[in-house]
């Protein structure tokens, strides 16, 4: 669902009139000045994120109410478009170009016995570490057609999207030793694509390059105009598009008991 808030730009002549000529009054209709016109500006700002606490917010027992995977798929594959630009061409064409940007940040504890007490309720904490980011760049027309201040939308744009590079990066609190080879830790793991290596180990990292798509969709929406220049609608996006996964790596840690030392190993996997 969007918010759509259009900023109206005109500008106002006045014509002199004869002093002896009267002025004429002109019977105007209940919905002018409401909808865009050529020349418009407009700023749609993206509402999905509001809907889904309002859902959670009437009692919902999941976490996050997105709806049916059909129609939440195309935000699995790069990041949601949440901003549009727009500029009318006439009252009832626009061009338009959008914008997501995300970064994500985060840290969590994860409690774990600590291998140097007796006490069996006595707790340390590993650490996992987590970022990634990425964007979207859209561009497009859309067709209008409605009736008052109602509005039907149809049009079409391309997109290109880029995933960075995701990181997460584990630290453990039980430590490897010689009286403690197989130390009590979190089992972590986000990467599937990577196979498990056979030794003792436990997970240090795990890397994914950047994602890399671009694609067209087409797009059905309406809106209605609550006051002047400022509506609520929704859109629906149905396309195609083609990613370009990067290679993603593991790494992992053991303890050499020949060596008596700590040593790593990493397992990279093919691009998709």
């Amino acid at each position: 669902a969007m918010l759509g808030m259009f900023v109206a730009i005109a500008q106002q002549t006045t014509q002199p009139e004869a002093a002896t000529q009267p002025k004429k009054t002109e019977s105007k209709s209940s919905d002018e000045g409401i909808l865009p016109v050529a020349g418009d500006l407009g700023l749609t700002i993206g509402a999905s994120s509001t809907l889904n606490y309002l859902g959670n917010f009437f009692g919902k027992s999941v976490p996050n109410n997105a709806g049916n995977a059909i129609f939440d798929y195309a935000t699995k594959g790069y990041p949601t478009t949440v901003i549009y630009g727009k500029y009318f061409l006439s009252d009832n064409t626009a061009i338009r170009a959008g914008v997501g940007i995300y970064y994500n940040s985060t840290s969590k504890n994860f409690a774990v016995h600590d291998d140097t007490n007796l006490d069996p309720d006595a707790y340390v904490y590993d650490k996992a570490k987590f970022s990634n980011s990425g964007y979207t760049i859209a561009a497009g027309f859309e067709k209008r057609r409605g009736y008052k201040k109602l509005q039907g939308i149809l049009g079409a744009e391309l997109f290109f999207g880029k995933i960075g590079k995701s990181n997460y990066d584990y630290e453990y609190a039980n430590g490897f030793s010689d009286q403690n080879t197989a130390p009590t830790s979190t089992k972590f793991a986000q990467n599937s694509n990577v196979p498990t290596p056979s030794w003792g180990y436990r997970l240090i990292s795990e890397h994914t390059s950047s994602t890399f798509c671009v694609g067209a969709r087409a797009i059905v929406g309406v809106e209605y105009f609550v006051t002047s220049k400022i509506s609520l609608g929704g859109e629906f996006f149905w396309g195609f598009q083609y990613q370009n996964i990067g290679e993603q790596s593991n790494t992992w840690e053991y303890y050499n008991t020949v060596f008596r030392s700590v040593e790593s190993e990493t397992i990279e996997s093919k691009n998709n």
